[in-house]
């Protein structure tokens, strides 16, 4: 899924919220209009892992929240970028805020990076964030974690996110599938993220 930061990729945001069997209403709110997500840095051997993080977490981010629009934008598509990872350089460029707010018309926008990724059984991904709003060029949201599937705790996770989506249809296949999948397993850290980032805001 390529969402771009127009007005037309809000409507396929909806959308693709109402056709998706099983989806479940919103019943969180943010107090941002739109929120934009960059497609995440990849640092790790696998050339699709950060854009398919990007996409399930914008995806994620529309499900679980009410009034606000959530987009994602390729890297290429803001020039202030250029190639740089703020990330690294700890420093987020000044004309960053201005293009997410003129070129998406967001208000806060998340920029990560995966910083390893093992997509064998059982897989693992760690990943660092920001959530900045445009505005006041805060951070409102941070996070550096690791979701291990051979992990006991990470196995409690999967299963709570099993027992509350059952009734999806991709979850036919039971919790095990979630750490066995690399893509499944995606789908769920996204999922975790996602609901962390709507508590904490």
């Amino acid at each position: 899924m390529n969402l771009r930061c127009t007005a037309p990729s809000v409507v396929v945001v909806g959308a693709l919220c109402a056709l998706m069997a099983g989806c479940k209403s919103p019943d969180r709110t943010m107090a941002y209009r739109r929120v934009c997500v960059i497609e995440f840095y990849n640092r790790t051997q696998y050339a699709e892992t950060a854009r398919e993080l990007t996409d399930a977490l914008a995806k994620e981010l529309a499900i679980g929240v009410d009034g606000t629009d959530v987009v994602s934008v390729r890297q290429a598509d803001l020039p202030s970028l250029g190639g740089r990872d703020p990330l690294k350089e700890g420093t987020v460029p000044v004309e960053l805020f201005a293009e997410v707010r003129d070129r998406c018309k967001a208000d806060a926008f998340v920029i990560g990076a995966v910083d390893s990724h093992n997509p064998y059984p059982p897989p693992s991904v760690h990943i660092t964030m920001k959530m900045m709003e445009v505005a006041s060029g805060n951070v409102i949201y941070s996070l550096s974690r690791e979701w291990d599937g051979a992990s006991d705790m990470v196995y409690k996770e999967v299963e709570g996110y099993y027992d509350e989506n059952r009734d999806r249809d991709e979850f036919r296949w039971g919790p095990n599938m979630f750490v066995t999948s690399p893509r499944y397993f995606m789908m769920f850290v996204a999922h975790a993220v996602a609901a962390d980032i709507i508590r904490s805001l």
